[in-house]
């Protein structure tokens, strides 16, 4: 079932109720139209018609070579039920229209007395109505007819939920969005992966939206997990939606991970729009990392597709991009340049860019000029009638009006910005929250500090503290400090103060103990002066009683000069305690210093990683490579760590009468960083014994990569025995034939469903004492033969109910019971089989498993 989903998170955002895939027929369609005849001919009275309309609303949708001649088949029976519901079909097809819905209001009110047409004209005024956009009757449409939808077995009742869904969140009831989008999941066939995994793409867009990340990233890799490998487009837009939760929560290195598995598979469902789209939003992360030079290549590969393909949408959104990077740069001559061209390209054909960019510019100039600037925007967008930027435009106009010390102009906009956003279905969280601050900020300087904290309490309501950054609790503590001092409220100015200290001082940033001494002395002082107030008080009282009786004043003569050497006597011990504390905090003082340095020292070590990742990568071949030879295939690949010693090839040979097909999977010493380094070197020398001796004879290859190994260990210092495992294959797509050589590693191949395994050399490629050239084995290919290149990691991960290893054996019984799945789908149940066998234990190895149908 093809489900629509709300929202998609790319830089440029589809409309509700857009459809983010082409209209092609998923495998669960293909399964009802199988089951749907079986159904009909074992049902009776009104659940058999009912199935017949199921069936025949499946045809029409996907299968419309079939649709007449079954119509035909329906119109044929002439009886009362099936002529009004073929009449109610027939209006259904109209195009959507207030005319078209009050047709089936009609209709469906006059046949009230027939409950199978009554309910399918419900169901059919509710598709009208989300058409229609008409939201509130929708939801009271759905409410009052659900308990009669699920009458009927095979009612689509996940698709009227997920409908009350989407109108619930445009009517800003996100709460009432979540609950019927996971009612909407609850009754989704569970066999209908696409369905389920875009409805909780839904729901984790408007956990996202409504600043609830957490949640928002749960559903994300739910719906990913669901979709495995299926649909490479859901696929590529869960994983961008990833990435920017990630880039959110100030995690680029993650984001940058999510948006490469996002850009893989849009180029495996050669999407190539959507690739370039996801482009702009990584420049994003490359500018956080500071790696500008792959920003400005990202952004002027991106510009040459749009400009290539005429996208004028998008074209001005990749220069706006490229200002933004220049402006880091200090290149403010090519900043203004590139926002100029955004300007000029957007202004007429994508308001929501040219907005943008009109933003982007009046940054780069001086407060005066840039409010100029904005001020100008907010006419011409009012002459526009257009409102969809307006809370960001007031907000940016009120930092300028703030700027200025224009103080009564700034809180003007900072409250029209709030006005703005909360008319929107929802307001977005982040937004509410700092104009919110900035209105406290305006207040505050005013003197009126009471309205002051009101604003910052009301920008609470909207941060998701626990997952605000460090350096935004810092600023809100700073906030709260200020003014609760100001209102004389010192211990809740003590607190914050002091929590601001500790955020920023983790940051090394701004030390702050001067301020925190001032408001604790001013606070100590106040306690000083009620103390001496008391004290005068009380000593006005005791002169009248002194008066009266002298002996009592002896006695409390004597008492203070007891009080008096109790004094001298805790101010000798505070001095010492002052002391050691002193020598206490120089202590802590140099373990923070050295933990700071061994922080950075950490943090160097894993961008080290990560970039030793990216080398890495680049000896992997692109997934659109091995779809190009191997359309029907696919690939597991999960490193242990950041890198792996594990790694993959498919390359082609052309000669003058034939083209070989070479494809391996290898498994190197070790895993991590040492394994990594040893796969460079074994890659390099499979690579160059392909290409540089011409070998296409897999034992050969392996011969001379073992030489080419061992040459390039022995100059060092010690002697190195690494090397690898690996199951090699050279196709002749020509004659159907393979030849194939192994390391360890076996080959299997499943034919008519049964496995045949071909036996490995038991010998690495590298150093061995007892080395034998490797063994090539001939194998006649047939149509439909599986073959099947992999590691050990999988067999070897522990798991399961009892931790145990999963064991070849099993691997091998998995792989016969999912033959008869296509073999994307082969490879998405491994890789979910695979996740839920160690769910609970580490992973202990690196894991690669290829497998190809020829």
């Amino acid at each position: 079932m093809r489900t629509q989903l709300v929202f998609a998170l790319l830089f440029v955002l589809l409309l509700p109720g857009t459809f983010l895939h082409a209209q092609e027929i998923e495998p669960f369609d293909r399964l009802r139209k199988q089951e749907y005849p079986k159904k009909i001919e074992q049902s009776s009275g009104d659940q058999k018609i009912a199935y017949e309309f199921f069936y025949l609303q499946l045809l029409e949708t996907h299968f419309k070579k079939d649709f007449p001649a079954y119509r035909k088949k329906l119109a044929a029976k002439k009886d009362e039920k099936h002529e009004k519901l073929l009449h109610l079909f027939d209006i259904s097809l109209k195009a959507d229209s207030k005319e078209k819905l009050e047709e089936i209001r009609e209709f469906t009110d006059e046949n009230q007395s027939i409950a199978l047409v009554h309910t399918f004209g419900r169901f059919y005024e509710m598709k009208v109505l989300d058409k229609l956009d008409m939201h509130p009757d929708l939801l009271a449409c759905g409410e009052k007819n659900l308990p009669v939808f699920k009458k009927y077995k095979g009612f689509p009742v996940s698709n009227v939920y997920s409908k009350m869904g989407i109108s619930s969140y445009m009517l800003g009831n996100t709460k009432g969005a979540v609950y019927h989008f996971e009612k909407s999941v609850q009754y989704t066939d569970p066999r209908d992966s696409a369905g389920i995994s875009g409805l909780l793409m839904n729901l984790g867009v408007i956990n996202f939206r409504t600043g609830n990340n957490e949640k928002a990233i749960q559903a994300y890799k739910r719906a990913d997990k669901m979709n495995g490998e299926l649909d490479q487009q859901l696929k590529g837009q869960i994983n961008e939606n990833l990435a920017l939760s990630y880039s959110t929560y100030g995690k680029p290195e993650l984001a940058m991970d999510y948006y490469d598995k996002a850009a893989d598979a849009y180029l495996r469902a050669k999407d190539t729009l959507l690739y370039h789209a996801l482009i702009q939003n990584k420049i994003g992360e490359y500018i956080q990392l500071k790696d500008f030079e792959s920003a400005i290549e990202c952004a002027k590969s991106s510009m040459a597709f749009f400009k290539k393909s005429k996208n004028t949408k998008m074209l001005p959104v990749a220069h706006t991009k490229l200002a933004s990077i220049y402006l880091q740069l200090k290149d403010s001559t090519h900043a203004v340049q590139e926002i100029n061209e955004a300007i000029r390209l957007s202004k007429d054909n994508n308001t929501f860019v040219y907005v943008g960019a009109v933003f982007e510019k009046s940054g780069m100039v001086r407060t005066k000029k840039g409010l100029r600037i904005l001020l100008d925007l907010e006419k011409e967008l009012i002459e526009k009638k257009y409102d969809g930027e307006n809370s960001s435009l007031y907000c940016k106009i009120g930092v300028c009006y703030k700027q200025m010390n224009k103080l009564d102009a700034a809180e003007k906009y900072f409250r029209k910005a709030v006005e703005a956003e909360l008319k929107k279905t929802p307001p977005n969280p982040d937004n509410m929250a700092g104009y919110n601050q900035n209105l406290g900020v305006v207040y505050f300087d005013r003197k009126n500090f009471k309205e002051a904290l009101k604003a910052y309490q009301e920008a609470d309501k909207y941060q998701d503290l626990n997952h605000a950054t460090a350096q935004q609790l810092a600023d809100r503590h700073l906030l709260y400090a200020n003014v609760y001092a100001k209102l004389g409220k010192y211990p809740e100015a003590w607190e914050n103060l002091n929590a601001h200290k500790l955020i920023q001082d983790s940051l090394n940033a701004l030390t702050l103990n001067d301020k925190i001494l001032s408001i604790k002395q001013e606070f100590q002082t106040q306690q000083v002066e009620d103390s001496l107030q008391i004290n005068k008080k009380e000593l006005r009282i005791s002169n009248t009683t002194n008066q009266r009786n002298a002996s009592i004043i002896s006695g409390m003569l004597i008492v203070l000069v007891l009080i008096i050497g109790l004094v001298i006597a805790i101010a000798r011990n505070s001095k010492q305690r002052k002391i050691a504390n002193k020598a206490l905090t120089e202590k802590n003082a140099e373990i923070e210093a050295q933990q700071l340095i061994l922080k950075e020292k950490n943090d160097e070590i894993i961008d080290s990683i990560n970039y030793a990742k990216r080398l890495q990568n680049t000896i992997l071949p692109p997934q659109a490579k091995i779809d190009d030879l191997f359309p029907k295939n696919f690939v597991i690949y999960k490193p242990k760590d950041i890198v792996a010693g594990d790694f993959y090839v498919c390359e082609t040979i052309e000669m003058a009468d034939r083209k070989i097909g070479i494809v391996a999977v290898a498994d190197c010493t070790g895993h991590g960083v040492p394994g990594a380094l040893v796969s460079m070197v074994c890659s390099s020398a499979i690579k160059r014994s392909v290409t540089e001796f011409n070998l296409t004879d897999p034992g050969k290859i392996l011969d001379k990569s073992a030489q080419l190994v061992v040459e390039s260990f022995e100059s060092a210092h010690e002697k190195v025995k690494d090397g690898m495992d690996i199951s090699l294959a050279c196709i002749d797509f020509g004659a159907k034939t393979m030849q194939w050589a192994g390391a360890h590693n076996p080959l299997w191949i499943i034919r008519n469903k049964a496995l045949i395994e071909i036996k490995a050399d038991k010998q690495p490629v590298g150093h061995f004492e007892n080395f034998k050239a490797f063994t090539s084995h001939e194998i006649k290919l047939e149509t439909a033969d599986r073959l099947y290149f992999i590691s050990d990691g999988y067999a070897d991960q522990f798991g399961g109910p009892t931790g145990k290893k999963l064991k070849t054996k099993n691997l091998k019984d998995l792989l016969l019971s999912t033959s008869e799945l296509s073999i994307a789908e082969q490879g998405s149940n491994l890789e979910n089989y695979f996740a839920e066998w160690k769910t609970g234990f580490e992973q202990v190895d690196d894991v690669c498993v290829m497998g190809i149908e020829v």
